[in-house]
Parts: structure tokens; C-alpha cells; sequence
């Protein structure tokens, strides 16, 4: 439904909002007044049978007998009429439907009085009624004022977000053109950037230390004009298998450096060594500096703060807990900890832990914090665990990538197969079904490396991985890495 029948439905709803209204208002009051003066009308017929009227009678006064009944005429009665003890017809016309006794002061029956109620009608409930009526339809007009006015608005606002949403949407279509442009030279840039890291990695013995430095300039600018090209998404950074034991040692060397001059601090690691997991190494990092940092800012004034850092695998995951005796946090505090805008300190934004959560999420991990007031807090990370790789194989068809993937596999000491034609891998399947990493490029020459990988899978193959230079995030349920070597 669109604006203009929005608007028009609105307004025939009110206008027959305000008939209905008003037949049931005009109803009420036609039958409350006509049963209220009925009620006075048979109440004043039956008090004057017994008193009045018997009396004038009696008295022989029947002038102002008959004045008295043709009063009660004048109160809009159809029929009336007096009839004697004896059945003749004293006044009116002829018997009427319904009947009342006038006795005299004796309690003697002197004569019956028959008379039919008057039938009023609508119009004269309203004349009858008129301040009432008056009232009424002043404020039905007020609100059909009130209700023009309000759509009066929302037309005008209505076409003023028209012009807006076509304004809008001419930027998002020149953006649109932008972005595809961008997206493709980002990705284009993928494959001879992560040649050129290889390269540099290969030949960096026999370079002297002002070649060296030239390269990883040029590799640096190139990369960051890449990255710059086209902004990622928060949940969709790139992901690689990375150790995390080496990254975990650096960021409490890193930690120990930034608080040494603090007496107060004292970081404790306990690191299994070798423990590998496909995360962003960057986004990874920075979710745990951020943790270390909130254990030392949750230190209580000139207390000694400890922070406990463990990490242990058990079932194929990996466990990293960081621990502080900090003043702690109530458990009131803790439920809305992972909603964005939420946070304990007076100066936080409230994303980092909203952030740390989408992230964990996305690399099929989670994030959990147990804290209580003045019992310190811990903060449990649980990520899959990657077993090491005893080979490696590559399924693209760019042979440059191939070429410095092998160069790379070498280097580490690692089995390495390349393929430019996924029809190849499947007539040279490997044997290791648990320790083999097959990474599948997503363009492979007109054919669907999604579909090669689900086929891959089926065939019992756990380490099957997406290699492409996208940001976006391709297929649910399917890992995603870049295109440079993952280890």
C-alpha cells in the first residue's frame, strides 16, 4: 500500500469513525429521552387518576376537568379518553389500548382513563436535546480540523522525504558504481600482492638492508591501497590459520611494556605452546589487548591488580581465560555487557565487547564473563582448534599464486600441491584425509568454488577452506581466508 492509499484510508476510516460514533451517540440519546419522558408521563397520568382528576369530577368543575386532560394531550398522547362506571364514554373519543383507574379520595373507583403512549422520533429527541447535539458535532468538527491538519503534515512531510529518497538515491547508485569498480580492482590487487609478500619472505637473505626495506615499502603502500580501496565489515575480516600461543606471548610482552612502570600490575601467562586457529590475527589481538586493558582499569585504587592469562585446549577447542582480582562487576551490569552502548566505565563507548562477540561468533567461537562485585572478573574466549598441516593444497587458476604458495609451503617444511583445474585434484586425491588444508579459490575460471568445496567435503575432507580476495562473507558454514599463504 503505498502513501497516497495510506493517506486516503486514513481518511474515509476517520469520517466513517465519526458516523458510526455519532448514530451510536444520537441512539442513546433518542432512547433515553424517550423513556425518561414516557416514564413522566404514565408517573403524572397515574398520581392525577388518584387525586386530581376524581376530584374536579366530584366537584362538577368540568371545565377545568377537560383543561386538565387536554394538558396531558398536549404531551403528544394519541389516544386518550374517560370512561364511566357504567362503560359510557365521559370524554375523548373512543377507548384506548391502555388503562388506569381514577378513584376518588375514598378510594372508590369513580372512572377509567385509557390512553397510547406518544411515538417520538428522532428529530424531536434532537430538538429536545439540542445543547447536548450542539456539543457533540462542535467537537466532531474540532476533530476533523485536528485530523485534516495531521494529514496536511504528513503530506508535506511525505514528499519532502520523496525528494530526500530520490536525492539519496541517485548517490547510492553513483556509489553503487563506485564500489563495484573498487571491489574489483581490491581483488584484482589480492593475488600479486600475496606474490609480492612471498617474494619478499623467499629472497630476504639475499637482500641487502636498503633492499629490504624497499620492498616491504612498496609491499606496505600497496596493501594498505588495497585495504583502503574497499571498507570490511566488522564480521567479515579476512581469516587465516594463525598460532595463537606466539600471538598471546607477544601481546603480554607488549602489556608488560606498556604498564612496567606500573607497580600496581602484574601479568601472569600460562600458554600451551603450538596451538593454531583460523581468527583475523589483527582482530584477534586487539580483542585481547582490549580484555587486559579493562582487567588493569578494573583495578581498585591503590591495590595490587593481577591479571591471569591461560591457555589450554581439551576436544578439538581451545580455551583462553583472562583473569583479574579486580573490584568486579554486578551480575545486573553483566547481562547487557555484550549489547552495543553498553559499558561500566564513565568515558566507554560500549562497543569493544559488542564488537569482540560478533567477531568470536563469526570464527564459529564465543565469549563468556563471570564476575560478581568485589570478586574480580574472568573472561572465557573458546575458539575450534586447527591441527598442524602436514601438506597443503591449492586449487586456483592463477599459477602466480600457486607458485608462491609453493614457495612459502617450502619454506615452512610443508607438502605442497598445486592445482590450476580442480579435475586435477580430484583425479590425485590426497591421502591424509584430517591433516591435509585444501583451499579452493572462488573464481576458478567459470566454475563455482563453493560447489568444488562442498564436493570436497562430501568426500570426508574436514580442512576445506575458501580462498578469495572478497571481504564479504560467500557461503554460510564455509571458511573463509585470503589470498595470502595461510600459515
Amino acid at each position: 500500500m503505498n502513501f497516497k492509499q495510506q493517506k486516503r484510508t486514513l481518511l474515509f476510516g476517520t469520517i466513517l469513525t465519526l458516523i458510526i460514533s455519532s448514530a451510536i451517540f444520537t441512539y442513546f440519546i433518542h432512547h433515553n429521552y424517550e423513556s425518561t419522558k414516557i416514564q413522566l408521563i404514565e408517573e403524572k397520568l397515574k398520581g392525577d387518576a388518584k387525586s386530581i382528576l376524581p376530584h374536579l369530577y366530584h366537584s362538577g368543575n368540568f371545565a377545568w376537568f377537560r383543561d386538565s386532560l387536554e394538558q396531558y394531550q398536549k404531551l403528544g398522547l394519541k389516544c386518550l379518553s374517560v370512561i364511566g362506571l357504567d362503560g359510557r364514554l365521559i370524554w375523548g373519543d373512543t377507548p384506548c389500548d391502555l388503562k388506569v383507574e381514577a378513584k376518588n379520595y375514598l378510594d372508590q373507583k369513580v372512572f377509567d382513563i385509557s390512553y397510547n403512549l406518544p411515538k417520538l422520533t428522532t428529530i424531536g429527541s434532537i430538538k429536545a436535546n439540542a445543547a447536548s447535539f450542539t456539543i457533540f458535532f462542535i467537537v466532531v468538527c474540532l476533530f476533523l480540523v485536528i485530523a485534516f491538519k495531521v494529514l496536511s503534515i504528513i503530506n508535506r512531510r511525505h514528499l519532502e522525504t520523496l525528494v530526500q529518497i530520490e536525492h539519496v538515491k541517485g548517490i547510492n547508485e553513483a556509489n553503487e558504481k563506485i564500489l563495484r569498480v573498487t571491489k574489483t580492482l581490491s581483488h584484482n590487487l589480492k593475488s600479486p600482492l600475496a606474490a609480492l609478500k612471498a617474494l619478499n619472505e623467499l629472497a630476504s637473505d639475499h637482500l641487502s638492508e636498503d633492499e629490504r626495506e624497499l620492498l616491504e615499502s612498496i609491499q606496505s603502500n600497496i596493501d594498505s591501497m588495497a585495504t583502503r580501496l574497499i571498507e570490511q565489515d566488522m564480521d567479515e575480516a579476512p581469516v587465516s590459520i594463525v598460532n595463537l600461543s606466539d600471538v598471546l606471548e607477544d601481546i603480554v610482552e607488549v602489556k608488560r611494556l606498556e604498564y612496567g612502570k606500573n607497580q600496581f600490575v602484574e601479568i601472569r601467562p600460562i600458554i600451551e605452546k603450538n596451538i593454531l586457529s583460523l581468527v583475523n590475527k589483527d582482530e584477534f589481538s586487539s580483542i585481547i589487548s582490549n580484555i587486559v586493558n579493562n582487567s588493569v582499569e578494573a583495578a581498585r585504587e591503590n591495590s595490587f591488580i593481577v591479571i591471569d592469562i591461560v591457555m589450554n585446549t581439551k576436544n578439538k577447542e581451545l580455551f583462553i581465560e583472562v583473569k583479574d582480582n579486580g573490584k568486579g562487576i554486578s551480575r545486573e551490569e553483566i547481562t547487557n555487557l555484550f549489547e552495543y552502548g553498553s559499558t561500566t566505565k564513565e568515558l566507554g563507548k560500549g562497543c569493544g565487547l559488542f564488537h569482540a562477540k560478533n567477531l568470536l561468533t563469526a570464527w564459529n567461537g564465543s565469549i563468556e564473563i563471570d564476575s560478581d562485585l568485589n570478586s574480580g572478573t574472568t573472561v572465557s574466549i573458546k575458539l575450534p582448534l586447527c591441527q598442524s598441516a602436514k601438506e597443503i593444497v591449492l586449487i586456483d587458476d592463477e599459477p602466480l599464486n600457486i607458485l608462491s604458495w609453493k614457495g612459502m609451503a617450502k619454506k615452512n617444511n610443508i607438502g605442497f600441491c598445486g592445482y590450476t583445474d580442480p579435475v586435477k585434484f580430484f583425479e590425485n586425491l590426497p591421502e591424509e584425509k584430517n591433516n591435509t588444508m585444501i583451499y579452493v579459490d572462488y573464481d576458478l575460471a567459470g566454475i563455482d568454488g563453493v560447489s568444488v568445496i562442498k564436493k570436497i567435503k562430501r568426500l570426508g575432507y574436514s580442512n576445506v577452506f575458501l580462498a578469495t580476495g572478497h571481504s564479504e562473507h560467500i557461503e554460510s558454514g564455509i571458511a573463509q581466508v585470503g589470498k595470502e599463504f595461510p600459515l
